[in-house]
């Protein structure tokens, strides 16, 4: 049942793609084949159950970079098609295909100390999108003066990649680099996307395309509570959407010689966030710890305010935190992993006004499961309540006493629990104090 109604919704959310006219995205680069020699290439992104492709590109301008002034018109004859069918180990979203189509066309530079970029657009984009309004977007590359010594092509992006889809509540990763056959140091960044404009004029700065309402802007590209970064260096997309559809993301590359830069790159593409495999798992507990309810697999926590990043030697299925922060814990099952929710902790070593002194439990860990708790209370007189928990909340023991030589006197007794990490809270009302415990049996 669980998977029919994966299919529907779907089926549902692709439904309209056997009417569409437009494509899902692409890019377009400069290839320097002689002294002032180019080849101009476009890849143009659409789903396999689209209508055809256009058996050509017309109306593709080259504009002086600096002055922004038409140089010249051409059209991109089309070279070959490739299918990409989108799927990863773990799951292979059903009907989901997606075409790449080559287009070229060569042409003849003058040396210019502005530089030139050339543009392409379309009237319009699919529908029905989440973040965007439907609009017109752009092919767009710049490029240095072609007497730059040792030339230069611009950078190339990767092909659409295979693990293109994102999953609904979970963090994923995708490859939306560049590489370039010149060396030169690249630089990644996400831009809001560009709608079309004037293919005429080539004014810069380009109109971009709206952000639907509803929490979306280029700092929420996948919604309110959603993630979508992109690393400066490595062009690795991280996204995390929080609810289905169609998302525009627009990526711009930057490549740098010797520090100055010569050109760029701009690749706009939909992916689409699905309701896919589901390792189900979450991270619960109390104050200071935290116990995924997955087992099996390796672990790994995480630093939910750090961006998700990796806590070193942190790789069991519980974690005691040693900060106040938000936390998660990444299972890698097999050739798949997912990312629990973050849990937020508050409670770490909390000592206020330092009415507790002097604090000591002992032994630690016990293997008889007896302890001995000593402190010094400044304020003797104020009941103090002694509560022992598991790492998942769970109250295990609960005593109130009126003098710490009651407290000193006695010794607390959990040989009956299971072996592993608890809590004890000494507290008053005024002061929490919350430590570890270690049962080893």
């Amino acid at each position: 049942m669980k998977n029919s109604i994966l299919i529907l919704t779907l089926l549902t959310l692709f439904s309209y793609n056997s009417q569409a006219t437009h494509g899902v995205g692409g890019d377009t680069r400069f290839v320097q084949t002689g002294a002032n020699n180019y080849d101009l290439i476009f890849k143009v992104i659409r789903y396999c159950s689209g209508a055809t492709a256009p058996t050509s590109l017309t109306n593709v301008h080259i504009f002086d970079n600096v002055t922004e002034g038409l140089i010249t018109s051409i059209t991109a004859s089309k070279d070959s098609s490739v299918n990409v069918i989108i799927g990863d180990a773990c799951y292979s979203p059903p009907g989901l295909c997606i075409e790449e189509h080559y287009y070229s066309a060569s042409l003849t530079l003058a040396n210019n100390p502005n530089g030139y970029f050339a543009l392409w657009q379309t009237c319009c984009r699919n529908n029905p999108l989440v973040n965007v309004i439907s609009t017109g977007n752009i092919w767009y590359a710049q490029i240095p003066d072609p007497a730059l010594t040792g030339g230069n092509d611009s950078p190339k992006f990767s092909n659409y990649p295979r693990n293109g889809f994102l999953c609904i509540g979970k963090n994923k990763n995708i490859n939306l680099s560049c590489t370039d056959v010149d060396g030169d140091s690249l630089v990644y960044s996400l831009i809001q996307p560009l709608a079309d404009t004037s293919a005429s004029s080539g004014v810069r700065p380009f109109v971009p395309t709206s952000y639907s309402v509803g929490g979306f802007s280029l700092l929420t590209n996948l919604g309110p509570g959603s993630i979508c970064t992109i690393n400066s260096q490595t062009g690795i997309l991280t996204a995390r959407p929080t609810q289905l559809g169609l998302y525009v993301i627009a990526i711009k590359c930057e490549e740098y010689r010797n520090g100055t830069k010569i050109g760029e790159v701009v690749r706009d593409i939909q992916i689409a966030a699905l309701s896919c495999y589901n390792i189900n798992i979450s991270a619960i507990g109390s104050d200071l710890g935290i116990i995924s309810n997955h087992s099996g697999g390796t672990f790994q926590w995480v630093d939910c305010n750090n961006g998700y990043a990796v806590i070193p030697g942190e790789t069991d299925s519980n974690y005691v935190a040693t900060a106040n922060g938000s936390y998660a814990v990444i299972i890698k099952y097999g050739a798949c992993s997912d990312t629990s929710n973050c849990y937020v902790i508050n409670n770490v070593g909390i000592e206020e006004n330092l009415i507790f002194k002097n604090i000591s439990i002992y032994p630690n860990p016990s293997s008889s499961g007896l302890f001995n708790i000593s402190l010094i209370s400044l304020i003797e007189k104020e009941p103090i309540t002694i509560s022992i928990f598991d790492v998942v909340g769970n109250l295990i023991q609960n005593k109130t006493f009126y003098s710490t030589q009651e407290i000193n006197a006695n010794k607390f007794d959990i040989s009956e629990a299971t072996p592993g990490i608890y809590f004890v809270k000494i507290s008053n009302k005024n002061t929490l104090y919350t430590q570890k415990i270690v049962l080893a049996k």
